[in-house]
């Protein structure tokens, strides 16, 4: 559910630059701020999990706490207008 609404967020700011009443630094300026806030996001998402994961193998008596890895995200464009 987070992630629907973070995808309309992020559908919406990207929209931004058709918006006539803001000028287009400051929609790129709020696009690339939103994905820096995503990327942290993830970043905490990831370690939460792997912080998890570890715990709940000590917890079973050894395993392998880094057997869950993610699929790392292609890299996003640098800036999306000119």
């Amino acid at each position: 559910m987070l992630e629907a609404w973070r995808n309309r967020l992020g559908e919406r700011l990207r929209e931004m630059s058709t918006v006539p009443d803001v000028p287009g630094s400051v929609g790129q300026a709020m696009v690339e701020l939103w994905r820096l806030a995503v990327d942290h996001a993830n970043r905490e998402v990831i370690a939460n999990l792997k912080n998890e994961s570890a715990e709940l193998a000590r917890e079973r008596g050894g395993g392998r706490p880094d057997c869950w890895q993610p699929t790392p995200r292609p890299p996003g464009p640098k800036r999306l207008w000119s």
